[in-house]
């Protein structure tokens, strides 16, 4: 937590916020849109030539409320005459209930205004932190009944000669600048006994992610083991335990609300109960049901029923009630009755019984006997129990494993497992794998697991690393026809790490070209969610937010999508008019309301408060209207 000193002498409290709109006290401060003065021009030409990497805004911390911006000398290009101030406009979100009108008034104050902090008040009263601020300065104290609440916002008024200039709201967007891509090491794993089935999983190790969609057929919820007879194989459950289980299940949207939730919340417990059945084990399951307002509303664009997109949920209803329509409209509605499965699984234990000493004889004989298919099999299952800390780690220096190119990928399995489980630190690592690659020059996935480790290495610090190294590393991965989708993949991580270096160096040119291969690639490369939303937030903490956007907004009307990469677009763009007013973002919405309905909800809380964006969101009457639909009747009163 950051430690500020308080100068109170600059700093004044404020009380009435329950003041009627005729009452509100501007303190002389004039607005003049429509004939600003050439003091606000002037400003307001300032602003727009401000360099994108100065940050400046208003927070709160304990009773008081700042402003703090990043360069000094910036702000005294703004604030630069005695009658120059800064001043609030402080909310309450009770001013934005359902049931109450948007808010009008005749001044620009649509709160309560604050006594305006002149230029040498400030000059006071600046208490920067070097390590944040360049500029940190109390505007006022919270009265002692509002200190601690979370239904308050604090937008910014930036006063010149006296004339309100600019009128400021501000947002908690997220943003990070380096977190790159996901790349494991390689591992290499035979299928046990060398099945033919399980020889396309050799790079998974103990655990795996995957994704299907059921069907429901209408009213039907009770779904047997034979119902899923073809899942089951698909899934490899011979192999492996599904050990967790998150259900999306949808109904389509005719019918009683209360009704369709139930059915699908039957729906999702016996799917649930019938895939126990096939294993030993309990599934950890999250199970959560919804009407499919996504899919029926993409679906009716292009038919007859395209009106309804324009009703309320009410509203549609009612028309698919109609006998006409139930049955003209059931070939698309039976579509969209569906659960998406999210599974995470991990290989079964053949060996449950084993004790540590019974294991290292029985790997050491394996070894001697040049079973590499039986070493590697009881190599996984001491990584398993070692990970579930049914085995002490110093097991693996109790196997006896010759440094032999034979035993090249029981070596450096050893290596991987014990970077992933921090039994080693990656420079440890990275000199394993060296020593390793003079056993087999040659080896494609020993060269890929030093250029993974490099990677990592140079992305915390430079120093242990040459640049011009790491891109040779890669381009000869490439040169040599490794899997092209991950040399792309470390080729996007490579600039990543480039960019916060040249960003440093002040190559801000050449800062840019990095950034924008790695916008270029990125059709190129096949991203997760996980991916998308570290991009995304790494090209917002570089302003590039038309990147971030464009780069995830096809996925946001998918009901598969993850649920922080479907809030962060939502959080990109919620405040722009130029989203909010497409018909499409409706289904945006409604997609988040289906995934989460609370944090839908709290999206419209107070910026300050955990999970809210603004509930000044509340000024456009759409997202108004969308979500006094969707939430409760009205605003929860402070």
């Amino acid at each position: 937590m950051k430690k500020y000193i308080f100068l109170i002498f600059a700093i004044f409290h404020f009380s009435s916020l329950g003041q009627s709109k005729k009452d509100r006290n501007t303190f002389g401060i004039k607005y003049n849109p429509l004939h600003p003065s050439k003091s606000c021009v002037e400003c307001e030409s300032k602003l727009l030539s401000m360099p994108a990497d100065v940050r400046y805004g208003v927070f709160k911390s304990g009773s008081f409320v700042f402003f703090g911006m990043t360069d000094a000398d910036w702000f005294h290009l703004l604030i630069d005459h005695k009658n120059d101030a800064l001043a609030l406009d402080i909310l309450r979100k009770s001013q934005y209930d359902c049931d109450k009108e948007e808010i009008r008034s005749n001044s620009f104050i649509k709160g309560i205004m604050t006594r305006p902090v002149y230029l040498k008040d400030i000059k006071k009263s600046n208490v920067g932190d070097k390590n944040s601020y360049d500029i940190l300065v109390p505007l006022c104290e919270l009265p002692e009944d509002l200190a601690d609440s979370k239904d308050l916002e604090f937008n910014l008024i930036l006063i010149k000669k006296k004339e309100m200039c600019r009128y400021m709201r501000f947002y908690d967007l997220p943003e990070h600048k380096l977190e790159l891509l996901k790349l494991d090491l390689y591992m290499d794993t035979l299928a046990f006994n060398e099945d033919p089935a399980m020889r396309n999983e050799r790079q998974l190790t103990f655990h795996k992610k995957m994704e299907f969609t059921i069907p429901f057929e209408k009213n039907k919820y009770e779904y047997k083991a034979e119902d899923l007879f073809p899942l089951r194989d698909s899934l490899l459950l011979n192999y492996y335990n599904i050990t967790s289980l998150k259900i999306r299940a949808y109904s389509s949207v005719e019918g009683l609300l209360e009704k369709n939730i139930e059915l699908q919340q039957k729906r999702a417990e016996s799917i649930t109960s019938a895939l126990e059945s096939f294993q030993n084990i309990k599934i950890k399951r999250d199970v959560s049901a919804s009407e499919n307002w996504v899919e029926f509303l993409n679906d009716i664009g292009n038919t007859k029923y395209a009106y309804l997109k324009n009703l309320s949920k009410e509203e549609i209803k009612i028309e698919l009630e109609k006998k006409s329509s139930k049955e003209e409209i059931e070939p698309i509605l039976k579509n969209h009755r569906k659960a998406v499965l999210f599974l995470e699984m991990e290989k079964k234990n053949t060996y449950l019984d084993i004790t540590e000493k019974q294991m290292i004889l029985k790997f050491n004989e394996a070894i001697e006997q040049k079973n590499i298919a039986l070493a590697l099999e009881l190599q996984q299952v001491i990584f398993q129990n070692v990970e579930t800390q049914k085995y002490n780690s110093k097991i693996l220096e109790d196997l006896e494993v010759p440094e032999v190119a034979s035993l090249l990928s029981i070596l450096s399995n050893r290596v991987v497992f014990k970077s992933n489980q921090q039994i080693s630190n990656e420079i440890s690592a990275l000199t394993a794998f060296q020593r390793l690659q003079e056993l087999d020059p040659k080896n494609l996935n020993i060269k890929y697991n030093i250029a993974v480790t490099y990677l990592s290495l140079f992305s915390q610090n430079e120093l242990i690393i040459d640049r011009n190294k790491m891109l040779v590393l890669i381009k000869e991965l490439e040169k040599l026809k490794y899997d092209p989708r991950i040399v792309r993949r470390m080729m996007v991580n490579y600039h990543l790490i480039m960019c916060e270096y040249l960003l440093v160096e002040k190559k801000y040119a050449e800062k840019d070209k990095a950034l924008q291969y790695i916008f270029s690639n990125y059709k190129n490369t096949p991203y997760s969610d996980e991916d998308l939303i570290r991009l995304a937030k790494y090209f917002t903490a570089y302003n590039k937010q038309d990147w971030a956007i464009k780069m995830i907004e096809y996925r946001v009307s998918k009901i598969n999508i993850t649920e922080d990469l479907l809030f962060y677009f939502i959080n990109l763009t919620i405040s722009d008019n130029k989203y909010t007013s497409k018909p499409a973002y409706r289904t945006i919405l409604l997609n988040a309301h289906n995934v989460n309905p609370e944090r839908f909800c709290k999206m419209y809380d107070a910026a300050y408060s955990e999970g809210g964006i603004s509930f000044q969101l509340l000024e456009d009457d759409y997202l108004k209207k969308n979500y006094c639909e969707n939430c409760d009747k009205s605003l929860k009163k402070l």
